[in-house]
Protein backbone atom coordinates (compact mmCIF):
# COMPACT_ATOMS: atom_id res chain seq x y z
CA UNK A 1 0.00 0.00 0.00
CA UNK A 2 1.29 3.55 -0.75
CA UNK A 3 2.78 5.49 2.06
CA UNK A 4 -0.09 8.12 3.95
CA UNK A 5 -2.89 6.45 2.06
CA UNK A 6 -5.91 4.09 3.50
CA UNK A 7 -7.33 1.50 1.29
CA UNK A 8 -10.67 0.10 2.27
CA UNK A 9 -12.57 -3.00 0.52
CA UNK A 10 -16.36 -3.81 0.76
CA UNK A 11 -16.87 -7.22 2.98
CA UNK A 12 -13.94 -9.09 4.58
CA UNK A 13 -11.10 -9.07 2.01
CA UNK A 14 -7.68 -9.80 3.10
CA UNK A 15 -5.69 -7.93 0.37
CA UNK A 16 -2.43 -9.17 1.56
CA UNK A 17 -2.65 -12.32 1.63
CA UNK A 18 -3.87 -12.78 -1.56
CA UNK A 19 -1.62 -14.10 -4.80
CA UNK A 20 -0.90 -11.59 -7.25
CA UNK A 21 -3.74 -11.83 -10.04
CA UNK A 22 -5.56 -14.04 -8.18
CA UNK A 23 -9.63 -13.07 -8.98
CA UNK A 24 -11.68 -11.64 -6.24
CA UNK A 25 -15.21 -11.64 -5.26
CA UNK A 26 -14.82 -8.28 -3.43
CA UNK A 27 -14.04 -5.77 -6.28
CA UNK A 28 -15.15 -2.49 -4.49
CA UNK A 29 -12.21 -0.24 -3.72
CA UNK A 30 -11.72 3.30 -1.73
CA UNK A 31 -8.39 5.03 -1.84
CA UNK A 32 -7.79 8.33 -0.59
CA UNK A 33 -5.65 10.70 1.57
CA UNK A 34 -5.88 9.78 5.46
CA UNK A 35 -6.87 12.83 7.80
CA UNK A 36 -2.68 12.92 8.70
CA UNK A 37 -1.69 12.45 5.00
CA UNK A 38 -0.01 15.46 3.33
CA UNK A 39 -2.25 17.28 0.97
CA UNK A 40 -5.43 16.16 3.03
CA UNK A 41 -7.99 18.54 2.46
CA UNK A 42 -12.06 17.93 4.16
CA UNK A 43 -13.55 19.57 0.87
CA UNK A 44 -11.80 17.27 -1.75
CA UNK A 45 -14.10 15.39 -3.95
CA UNK A 46 -13.44 11.70 -4.87
CA UNK A 47 -13.41 10.41 -8.09
CA UNK A 48 -15.26 6.89 -9.11
CA UNK A 49 -14.88 4.20 -11.87
CA UNK A 50 -16.40 1.69 -12.25
CA UNK A 51 -15.92 -1.26 -14.83
CA UNK A 52 -19.79 -1.84 -15.77
CA UNK A 53 -20.56 1.70 -16.62
CA UNK A 54 -18.01 1.59 -18.79
CA UNK A 55 -19.33 -1.21 -20.32
CA UNK A 56 -17.49 -4.12 -18.85
CA UNK A 57 -19.11 -7.20 -17.54
CA UNK A 58 -17.07 -6.51 -14.22
CA UNK A 59 -17.55 -5.38 -10.59
CA UNK A 60 -14.76 -3.47 -10.52
CA UNK A 61 -15.36 -0.22 -8.82
CA UNK A 62 -12.56 2.27 -7.48
CA UNK A 63 -12.50 5.42 -5.81
CA UNK A 64 -10.07 7.98 -4.81
CA UNK A 65 -9.62 11.72 -3.88
CA UNK A 66 -5.79 11.43 -5.61
CA UNK A 67 -6.27 11.68 -9.60
CA UNK A 68 -3.05 10.51 -10.42
CA UNK A 69 -3.37 6.94 -8.24
CA UNK A 70 -6.92 6.72 -9.38
CA UNK A 71 -5.76 6.49 -13.56
CA UNK A 72 -2.74 4.36 -12.21
CA UNK A 73 -4.99 1.65 -10.43
CA UNK A 74 -7.31 1.78 -12.93
CA UNK A 75 -4.53 1.39 -15.44
CA UNK A 76 -3.27 -1.66 -14.01
CA UNK A 77 -6.62 -3.22 -13.32
CA UNK A 78 -7.51 -2.73 -16.76
CA UNK A 79 -4.25 -4.27 -18.03
CA UNK A 80 -4.77 -7.36 -15.55
CA UNK A 81 -7.88 -8.46 -15.96
CA UNK A 82 -9.37 -7.01 -19.37
CA UNK A 83 -5.72 -7.12 -21.22
CA UNK A 84 -7.00 -3.52 -22.19
CA UNK A 85 -4.63 -0.62 -22.25
CA UNK A 86 -6.14 2.74 -21.36
CA UNK A 87 -4.94 6.05 -21.30
CA UNK A 88 -5.50 9.44 -18.84
CA UNK A 89 -7.48 10.95 -21.27
CA UNK A 90 -9.85 7.74 -21.80
CA UNK A 91 -10.20 7.45 -17.47
CA UNK A 92 -10.85 10.91 -16.95
CA UNK A 93 -13.68 10.62 -19.79
CA UNK A 94 -15.61 7.62 -17.87
CA UNK A 95 -15.09 8.70 -14.12
CA UNK A 96 -17.55 10.87 -12.42
CA UNK A 97 -17.10 12.94 -9.25
CA UNK A 98 -18.53 11.43 -6.06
Amino acid sequence: MRAGYALTTGGNADLSSAPAGAPSTNRFVTMGSAPHAPGWRKDKMAREVACREAGYDCDFVIRSENDDELIEFVQEHAQSTHDAELAAADIQGIWKTV
